[in-house]
């Protein structure tokens, strides 16, 4: 058996007269038709469930990234006291530190008595502190260390991320 030529084969394809019917034209581009939203949406909505898990993650980043700038002056701290706007206390070596928060701009700021301030924190929507009050251990005559509380809550795009921890200072020298 002979094979064709390909000067055959293209002639066949180029003169072939036998095509797709215009029903069968339309009945594909139904068929697409109809695929095509549900394609679109499932492809919108991992889109959109993407966006929304980075702007948790983003979210979640910045209030641990704030926590941990504060963490460990709070917990060297002692001598806490809670203002609407922040806390205040005093660090190992008695200086008077200062974290204070503004709603308006989102900011949380440190300062530091005698040194300055500068800014810790951004694109927060809430910082708070609580003072938790420890009785203390029985036959022990120092006083219990001070335990703050802290809130803090971040926002980016639709996520909001709220972070809370209890931190303890330093007891207070007799």
């Amino acid at each position: 058996m002979s094979k064709p030529s390909p000067r055959c084969i293209c002639n066949k394809i180029l003169h072939d007269r036998s095509g797709h019917t215009l029903l069968e034209l339309l009945i594909a581009l139904s068929i697409w038709a109809l695929l095509l939203p549900v394609i679109a949406g499932g492809l919108l909505f991992t889109v959109q469930s993407y966006t929304r898990s980075v702007d948790r993650l983003e979210a979640r980043e910045q209030a641990l990234g704030v926590l941990r700038k504060v963490e460990s002056e709070i917990r060297a701290g002692h001598g806490f006291t809670v203002q609407s706007e922040g806390v205040s206390f005093l660090d190992e070596r008695n200086t008077l530190i200062q974290y204070r928060f503004s709603a308006r701009t989102g900011l949380l700021q440190r300062i530091e008595s005698g040194a300055g301030s500068s800014v810790i924190g951004a694109k927060l929507t809430d910082f708070q502190g609580r003072l938790v009050t420890l009785a203390p251990a029985d036959g022990d005559s120092r006083p219990p260390p001070d335990v703050l509380s802290l809130h803090i809550r971040t926002q980016s795009g639709r996520a909001v991320v709220d972070l809370s921890e209890t931190l303890t200072g330093r007891s207070p020298l007799p």
